[in-house]
């Protein structure tokens, strides 16, 4: 549980209207469907679709200025060879009001139905609880490593499918990277590399080799930080040609790449092995 630093009061939204919006939604996200569906299933490496202007400017200015700070203490902030100053948040109820309003229109019945239009996968379930998903953010030097997601809920077990990401970040400079890349099924290719542009929606179908990452260290200004919101999908089931044993995620290097762990990583692998504890291994070490 974070800690509330300050009182906010959020917007309450309806899933139909993620916030006040000049547009009709509904009728936006079925002319989005029908656009990009075709093309979703026969896309290079692997099933997906690249949405641009996804919200209308002001609901997107609103979740562009409603985001929290780079050193906002409702971070999560990932420190690992694979995965590092990457900040991860669901604590929804430290969220302003268009960023929450869009978190929870992600769950609702008419985005639920445009992503099963979208994609061809009938009964998609979302997350209220945002598992790995939510706000995330990636400041200077940050990355994470070409990776396959992990493959089940890890509280209802459903089969995850789909992930979509919305970017977040206004006047975004090409040579600051942050391109997330998706790669073919032998991790020999990178097949496309899409910049996290703000209002781009990516959406795509995750399975056991749908490598995905941004895993070249983010080049931006110090004060520029790498901004998303994430939401995954699951069902319960999926066609039994897709089906493969329980794993959490799982991360490759690019030819020519080595994964590199920081000391606490090559410590716990070391205790792993010895089969003893993190603590008793370091009481072993000379000056331990």
């Amino acid at each position: 549980m974070h800690v509330l630093a300050s009182a906010r009061t959020p917007v309450q939204a309806t899933p139909m209207e993620p916030c006040p919006s000049t547009i009709d939604w509904n009728a936006h996200l079925e002319a989005l469907a029908a656009e990009h569906a075709p093309s979703y299933r026969d896309a290079d490496p692997f099933a997906h679709a690249v949405i641009d202007d996804f919200l209308p400017p002001a609901m997107l200015a609103a979740a562009i200025a409603g985001f929290p700070s780079a050193v906002d203490p409702i971070w999560q902030v990932f420190r690992t060879g694979a995965e590092n100053l990457k900040g991860q948040s669901r604590d929804l109820a430290r969220v302003d009001g268009a960023l929450r309003a869009i978190l929870e229109a992600a769950n609702g019945a008419p985005f639920l139905g445009f992503l099963e239009r979208l994609t061809g996968i009938a009964g998609l379930l979302g997350d209220d609880g945002y598992s790995g998903g939510g706000l995330h953010q990636t400041r200077r030097g940050g990355h994470l490593s070409l990776h396959v997601d992990y493959n089940y809920h890890p509280v209802t077990r459903w089969d995850r499918r789909l992930n979509a990401l919305l970017y977040l970040n206004p006047d975004w400079d090409d040579d600051w990277g942050g391109h997330l890349e998706l790669w073919d099924a032998d991790v020999t290719r990178c097949a496309r590399r899409i910049a996290p542009i703000a209002n781009r929606l990516v959406v795509f179908s995750t399975g056991e080799t749908s490598w995905h990452g941004h895993p070249s260290p983010l080049a931006a200004p110090a004060d520029i930080v790498r901004r998303s919101i994430a939401t995954y999908y699951y069902s319960i089931g999926r066609p039994e040609e897709e089906r493969a044993p329980d794993h959490n995620t799982v991360f490759r290097a690019r030819p020519g790449e080595v994964l590199r762990r920081t000391p606490r990583e090559r410590a716990g692998a070391a205790a792993r092995a010895l089969g003893i504890s993190r603590a008793r291994l370091r009481g072993l070490l000379p000056g331990g």
